[in-house]
């Protein structure tokens, strides 16, 4: 089966504008990942409830909704594709490094909102090496460059990119796993 894509990040930032920034659409690419991760089965009306708490999309507008609710249908693809086809849904790298920076810390944020949201309680009893990915996630998501373009920065971005997606894919995979009290019939 063909991986589906998330729509071109820039595309969506134009059709958006005035209403979710460019590091809101992360954030709610966030959301959603971490909605699912906990919660498989998260609907649109969940999500949207989400998106109002976390004050992300304070109105509906039709175009944006279709964006969310596709947005919803394709992460939910990719988290459960087998080939570990998920992709985290940020700038290319024509932005700039700030921006790309900025982004990759609000969906980190947005994440984090969404795991809390079903798992809050539940979030202390995972592995030792999940609840690291956690505290790095969190760490991320508070993330600001000062400097500039350079290859080194560049390169950096890319490796905590990386680290950021097979760690929300190792997560979901613990959150799915049953407790060890739980009998499988």
């Amino acid at each position: 089966m063909p991986k589906k894509e998330l729509p071109r990040f820039e595309l969506a930032v134009e059709g958006a504008e005035g209403v979710l920034a460019m590091d809101e659409l992360s954030e709610c690419h966030g959301l959603v990942c971490g909605l699912l991760s906990a919660a498989p089965d998260t609907d649109e009306a969940r999500f949207r409830v989400a998106l109002r708490q976390s004050e992300l999309l304070a109105s509906s507008a039709p175009l944006v909704d279709e964006l969310m609710d596709g947005l919803l249908r394709i992460s939910r693809d990719q988290l459960d594709d087998a080939e570990m086809g998920f992709e985290l849904w940020l700038p290319d790298d024509n932005e700039t490094l700030g921006n790309r920076t900025r982004c990759l810390a609000q969906w980190c944020s947005g994440y984090l909102t969404g795991l809390a949201e079903i798992h809050g309680a539940r979030l202390a009893d995972l592995s030792e090496q999940v609840s690291e990915v956690i505290q790095d996630l969190s760490q991320i998501s508070t993330a600001n460059v000062e400097g500039g373009d350079d290859d080194a920065e560049e390169d950096a971005l890319m490796e905590i990119t990386e680290y950021v997606r097979v760690g929300v894919l190792l997560i979901r995979e613990e959150l799915r796993t049953p407790d060890k009290q739980d009998t499988i019939h």
